[in-house]
């Protein structure tokens, strides 16, 4: 194996711990702060092993989370257009990296990712983003990357615990 396969794993062990805290923040800036640098991690990673659907996908995440941290004190991000162009660029990047059916698990659930993130209650992104997740998992599972469903496994159980803990008023 290369070495840049076990970079790839490396990078994804710390994506993967970084993770858990993605969902359990009070405050939408922040769930979307840790899911960029997740996702710059998991850009990596997906290129690294050779999960190439994964890592495009990401490049578009990538974006994506960038304009959301910056949607409630821009102007240029407050447009809905964005929505929609992300939407589309999540399209066009799985069909440029296809890989097989199973590049549509990424992009399927990269399109939960996009109507989550655009969600203005944390709580919300969590519950629109579930399906999400489960099928980044399934993702993870066909193209081996332990780390993913780790991290995956992690992020359903901090969205279970986002949704179930007890709203404070």
């Amino acid at each position: 194996m290369p070495i840049f396969f076990y970079i790839g794993h490396f990078i994804g062990i710390c994506a993967a711990i970084l993770s858990f805290f993605t969902y359990i923040q009070k405050t939408r800036k922040k769930v979307v702060l840790i899911k960029l640098s997740c996702d710059c991690l998991w850009c990596l990673h997906y290129f690294l092993i050779g999960a190439y659907s994964g890592g495009a996908i990401n490049i578009v995440n990538i974006s994506r989370d960038t304009v959301v941290y910056y949607r409630e004190d821009k102007a240029w991000a407050k447009s809905k257009l964005w929505l929609a162009a992300f939407l589309i660029f999540t399209f066009i990047s799985g069909m440029l990296s296809w890989q097989g059916y199973i590049s549509l698990m990424p992009m399927i659930g990269s399109f939960f990712g996009v109507l989550g993130i655009y969600q203005s209650e944390p709580r919300k992104i969590s519950l629109v983003t579930l399906p999400g997740i489960i099928l980044w998992l399934i993702y993870s599972i066909f193209v081996f990357s332990p780390q993913t469903m780790i991290c995956n496994i992690i992020s359903i159980t901090s969205v279970a615990i986002a949704l179930f803990r007890p709203k404070k008023e």
